[in-house]
C-alpha cells in the first residue's frame, strides 16, 4: 500500500510539474504574443506616420508644382506679349487650362482629383462658403499673387486684403493671417 501511495504521489507530483511548466509555457507565449502584437502596432503607426507625412509632402509639392507652372507660363507671356490687354486674355486662358476656374464642375473635378478632396474637405468644414469663396481659397492656398487672384476672381487688387479678411471672418478664424495654414490642414486632413 505505501508504494501505491508512493506513486500516486510521484504521479500527482510529475502532473503538477508538467502542469507548471506548460502554464509558465503559455504564459511566456502570451507574454511574447502581446509583445508581438505591441510592436506590430508600432510598426503600423510608424507606416502610418510616414505615409500620412509622405501624403502631405506630396500634396505641398503638388501645390508647388501647379503654383511653379502657372508662375513660368505668366513670365512666358510676359516676355512675348506687350499690350496688358493680350497678357490678361492670355494669362486667364492660361488659368483655366491649368486649374478649369471657368467651369465648376470641371474645377471641382480638377481640385477633388488632383488635391485629396480639398473642395469636398472644405465643404464640410464650411458649408456656407460659395462656389466663388471656394475658389477665392483654393487661389490663396496656392499662394498666387494678389494681382494674378485680382485677375482670375475680376476684383481691384486693392481690395483684395479686405475680401481675404472677410472670407477669414467666415470662416471663424481670428485673423487673415490664418488663412493659408488652415487650408493647408484641410488639404492634409
Amino acid at each position: 500500500m505505501a508504494v501505491k501511495f508512493l506513486v500516486i504521489i510521484v504521479c500527482a507530483c510529475c502532473t503538477a510539474i508538467i502542469y507548471v511548466i506548460i502554464r509558465i509555457e503559455t504564459l511566456q507565449r502570451v507574454k511574447l504574443q502581446s509583445n508581438y502584437e505591441k510592436q506590430l502596432t508600432q510598426m503600423r503607426e510608424l507606416l502610418d506616420a510616414a505615409q500620412s507625412d509622405s501624403v502631405y509632402k506630396g500634396l505641398l509639392v503638388r501645390r508647388d508644382t501647379l503654383h511653379n507652372d502657372l508662375h513660368n507660363a505668366k513670365m512666358q507671356i510676359y516676355s512675348e506679349t506687350s499690350k496688358w490687354s493680350e497678357r490678361e486674355w492670355q494669362l486667364k486662358d492660361i488659368y483655366d487650362k491649368l486649374i478649369h476656374y471657368r467651369s465648376w464642375n470641371m474645377f471641382q473635378t480638377f481640385v477633388n482629383q488632383q488635391f485629396n478632396g480639398f473642395l469636398s474637405n472644405l465643404n464640410d468644414h464650411y458649408p456656407n462658403l460659395t462656389e466663388q469663396q471656394q475658389l477665392l481659397c483654393f487661389l490663396y492656398l496656392l499662394n498666387l499673387e494678389n494681382e494674378d487672384i485680382a485677375l482670375i476672381m475680376h476684383f481691384q487688387a486693392s481690395s483684395l486684403p479686405n475680401t481675404k479678411l472677410r472670407l477669414a471672418k467666415k470662416m471663424r478664424l481670428s485673423s487673415g493671417t490664418l488663412l493659408t495654414p488652415t487650408l493647408e490642414n484641410i488639404l492634409c486632413s
